[in-house]
């Protein structure tokens, strides 16, 4: 079932475009088909990171009543729940459309994994598909090949990558720490002092992987988080150019 509905479409649709581009460059049509499935998922995407920076726009305030009701459970939970139906919060609302783009993204992997792996289509391309010569060529440039793994220079730039687009997303909560760098009973630096961990432990993750992987998944990897950034950029700035509550509890930020 898996097959049918989601691996094949994708795996004929990058044969296809492989197929299609001068000189059959497998890196190319890796790189064309991260960027179909990016814009595929674009308004997944916009509505986690707008989840996202709503939620931690009123972290502080989140932070503060749990501190207040730490000793009282049930009031601390009822506090919340108070808070977030005040603020029409839904504090899974960002899990959803993460739920969609892994969903997505699986099957991708799994058709660039069976692409350089050398292995026979058979009948799972299409009619209207061309079947190419088996194995692929699988060099990208001419000199990278994107069925062998442990290439240093893309697990580099796939960590990078990550490591810039999780700094973003720190890049307001460090504005607002400094603000309150003389407060030694703020609540949130316990969080940020852990998101901070997580933003540097999540790009060594991803070297790791992406040089233990063929170098056709590292450079999927590489070309999905760069596209993100941009689109995690513009959504950011569109953002940061519209009306901001002035606090948390004067005006209601709606997260849908």
């Amino acid at each position: 079932m898996l097959q049918t509905i989601f691996v094949d479409p994708f795996l004929n649709l990058f044969i296809g475009i492989r197929n299609f581009i001068p000189g059959n460059d497998l890196g190319f049509a890796i790189i064309i088909i991260t960027i179909i499935v990016r814009f595929i998922l674009y308004p997944f995407a916009s509505k986690q990171i707008k989840a996202q920076r709503s939620m931690q726009d009123l972290q502080p305030r989140i932070n503060e009543i749990r501190e207040k009701h730490k000793d009282d459970k049930e009031a601390q939970t009822k506090a919340l729940m108070e808070f977030y139906k005040k603020n029409r919060i839904n504090p899974l609302s960002s899990c959803l459309p993460l739920v969609v783009q892994i969903a997505l993204i699986y099957p991708l992997f799994l058709v660039f994994r069976l692409a350089v792996s050398g292995a026979e289509f058979g009948d799972r391309l299409y009619p209207f598909v061309a079947h190419p010569p088996v194995p692929l060529d699988t060099m990208f440039l001419g000199f990278v090949d994107m069925a062998t793994p442990r290439n240093i220079v893309l697990a580099v730039l796939a960590a990078a990558a990550q490591f810039v687009q999780s700094w973003m997303l720190m890049k307001r909560r460090k504005k607002e720490e400094q603000t309150k760098q003389n407060d030694k009973k703020d609540p949130t630096q316990a969080a940020t002092a852990i998101t901070k961990n997580l933003m540097y432990v999540f790009p060594l993750m991803t070297g790791y992987f992406a040089y233990q992987f063929p170098a056709g998944l590292a450079l999927y990897w590489l070309a999905s988080t760069l596209f993100a950034i941009i689109q995690q950029w513009i959504i950011m700035r569109s953002k940061a150019s519209g009306p901001r509550p002035t606090h948390p509890e004067h005006e209601a930020v709606v997260v849908k």
